[in-house]
């Protein structure tokens, strides 16, 4: 039997709303609501738009055409249009401070609900304006918000997974991410209490494969993180060859290969994000 408690332990990550934050609004930053529907309302979003897509080409010699290198997707930046509403003038003055406050973080999630799905990306608010004239006594109807994006793609709050259990040989299955665009997995590799001869795990997909080369042990927990660049083996970087294969937008056959002398019995659990263009 391997040990639930640990693959628990390792597996379950989650972050925990503060206290006062009851329900997910349409649009929160830092648990903070932008759209409360009672002091707070937006009116407008460019969130679907992509925006700073990095286009490289280059010039075919004695020809009049000219080829792309490749296409990149840098960042987002996106706008808000907002409308705030109060009782008074003192209470609209408490709730613009009150706005400031909440939404100074920097690198913190933006979270916009589609579809009954939170999408979230790291943020940055780079502009703020309130455009307050002098008969705003207890409203501002265009107030604009101004968000850069610290990742280039939204992806789901909740994220995908897939488990092998009780693996002893060498394991070919299907990946599946049939959303928007690539993806890095998370893979978690949790051995049991026997393990002998283990110095070799290797991962293919779609032609890239990545190999550790290590002694493995019982109860040894691997992660391989496509998305950070690391490799470790309880906690501790290890070195491995050759590259992170992506999980592309369709089923990925995915190769687990073993030193084929050892004996070991593990389980397998990658992770990996819904993303979105």
């Amino acid at each position: 039997m391997l040990n639930s408690n640990l693959l628990n332990a390792v597996l379950l990550w989650w972050w925990a709303a503060p206290v006062g934050v009851a329900t997910q609004d349409n649009f929160i930053f830092n648990w903070y609501s932008l759209n409360d529907w009672t002091t707070k309302r937006v009116t407008g979003s460019n969130h679907d738009d992509l925006w700073t897509i990095d286009f490289k080409t280059f010039n075919a010699p004695r020809v009049d055409w000219w080829w792309v290198l490749g296409r990149y997707y840098r960042k987002k930046v996106i706008r808000l249009d907002i409308a705030l509403t109060s009782t008074t003038e003192d209470w609209l003055n408490t709730l613009i401070d009150s706005f400031k406050e909440n939404t100074r973080e920097t690198e913190w999630y933006l979270e916009i609900t589609i579809n009954s799905e939170i999408r979230r990306v790291k943020a940055s608010i780079t502009s703020l304006k309130f455009n307050r004239k002098y008969y705003n006594i207890s409203f501002v109807q265009n107030v604009q918000m101004t968000f850069t994006t610290m990742e280039p793609h939204f992806y789901a709050k909740t994220e995908e997974s897939i488990s092998f259990l009780n693996i002893s040989a060498d394991l070919t299955e299907e990946i599946v991410s049939n959303w928007s665009i690539e993806t890095e997995p998370r893979i978690y590799i949790i051995f049991g209490a026997t393990v002998t001869a283990l110095s070799s795990v290797a991962i293919n997909i779609w032609d890239n494969t990545i190999t550790l080369s290590e002694t493995i042990n019982a109860n040894d927990v691997i992660i391989i993180d496509w998305e950070n660049k690391t490799v470790t083996i309880n906690s501790l970087a290890v070195d491995y060859t050759w590259t992170f294969p992506i999980l592309d937008v369709w089923w990925n056959t995915t190769i687990f290969t073993f030193s084929w002398w050892a004996t070991f019995t593990c389980d397998i659990t990658a992770i990996y994000k819904k993303k979105y263009l």
